[in-house]
């Protein structure tokens, strides 16, 4: 899926970062609830570390597939029942929508994950008819597939690129402010700019 070896390389080092730091988060003391969020964010960060070299994609889709799906609607149910919230949080309304953002995370990974499968089941399927001697279905079959998954991409690059810009621009306004960086928010930036080059290798 990923031609280039550079670009390979970059979302590597993007989710090798995101991996790291999610783990940590994970591992230290915090509310459990929080720890969920970010075990999910860090089976997200390896799953894609995987997608990025071929060996990934022989890894089984669906039982994938069905962990992000529960991702996402833990996200939903954090955001709706507020249960991310710390008692005393002053932006308690923000941090459930930003509950939001990560449920479309995790609905785009299932996506990916849907979307490669059927292309990897759609090459399988030309090579055969191929082989038999058919070359022109395979090739409509496949047009028909880029052309129904064209859109839902770029609705994607669209929603990580907003997320990437977000969480720099937030970043860097605390930079500025109070001389300090939350290296969480690096991370959430780092993740949604390998959605981005992800989603854009996929089209």
């Amino acid at each position: 899926m990923i031609e280039s070896d550079w670009l390979r390389w970059l979302i590597t080092v993007l989710f090798a970062f995101a991996a790291v730091d999610s783990a940590y988060r994970v591992i230290r003391p915090e509310r459990s609830i929080l720890r969920y969020c970010h075990l999910w964010h860090l089976l997200m960060a390896l799953a894609m570390l995987a997608m990025s070299w071929p060996w990934g994609h022989q890894l089984p889709a669906l039982p994938q597939i069905v962990v992000f799906s529960v991702a996402l609607l833990w996200f939903v149910w954090l955001g709706i029942s507020g249960g991310c919230c710390a008692s005393d949080d002053p932006h308690r309304n923000l941090t459930r929508l930003s509950m939001g953002y990560h449920a479309l995370m995790m609905a785009a990974m299932a996506w990916m994950l849907l979307a490669m499968s059927n292309m990897g089941e759609m090459a399988q399927h030309s090579h055969h008819m191929i082989s038999h001697g058919d070359h022109h279905m395979p090739q409509a079959s496949a047009s028909f597939l880029s052309a129904h998954h064209q859109w839902i991409g770029q609705a994607w690059i669209a929603v990580f690129t907003l997320g990437t810009l977000y969480y720099l621009l937030k970043s860097g306004i605390r930079l500025l402010r109070q001389r300090r960086i939350v290296l969480e928010e690096v991370t959430q930036a780092t993740m949604a700019l390998g959605m981005v080059l992800m989603t854009g290798a996929m089209l």
